[in-house]
């Protein structure tokens, strides 16, 4: 993951999130879960901002969507709540985080948006991704 590839994957969410008519927080951490590039749109919340950086992070760390996250923590609250207390790293159990890999398959870094719905930070972060190449 470079800034390069980081300011790309912003534009294409940001191109979303305007589409659907909504302000938004967009973040890109590398594989370590460290933030690359973060963006917060004019309007977008301040938990929006608080919260995208640790919503991405809690995608690599789980190597999988938070969407994914969230419908296994509702299955299992006490383990998902033992992570978030145990983790040295700010994590969200929040929809809108994708993990992003490489040709591989190895996990290189994720997106995340904050500040529409659930569902509208899925579709923005998802919108990113079209066209990507590691």
């Amino acid at each position: 993951m470079n800034l390069q590839r980081a300011e790309k994957l912003l534009d294409r969410a940001q191109a979303a999130a305007e589409a659907l008519g909504v302000a938004m927080a967009i973040a890109v951490v590398d594989a370590g879960g460290h933030p690359i590039a973060m963006r917060r749109m004019d309007g977008a919340s301040t938990i929006a901002g608080d919260t995208v950086v640790p919503k991405a992070r809690t995608a690599v760390h789980f190597g999988r969507d938070t969407a994914e996250v969230v419908e296994a923590a509702k299955r299992n609250p006490v383990v998902y709540a033992s992570f978030l207390e145990a983790s040295e790293s700010r994590l969200a159990l929040s929809m809108g985080g994708i993990p992003l890999r490489d040709a591989d398959g190895v996990i290189r870094g994720a997106i995340a948006a904050s500040g529409g719905t659930g569902e509208e930070d899925v579709l923005v972060s998802t919108a990113a991704l079209q066209g990507d190449r590691p």
